[in-house]
């Protein structure tokens, strides 16, 4: 469930990215991808945290 839902919203991202860039060329379209990766791996990660149940005590 939880690579799903980072799958889903690197998905969104990439497409709000192409719809503000538009006409896409090959560049456009790698920042797209890396910018989308990079989401869906820290939406991954908080979500990891946030169902295993462990928090990090900072005290």
């Amino acid at each position: 469930m939880r690579k799903l839902i980072s799958i889903i919203c690197a998905l969104a991202v990439f497409g709000f990215w192409m719809n503000i860039v538009g006409n896409p060329h090959v560049v456009e379209t790698a920042i797209g991808l890396i910018i989308a990766i990079v989401v869906g791996f820290f939406v991954n990660k908080g979500l990891k945290q946030t169902f295993s149940g462990k928090r990090k005590n900072n005290s």
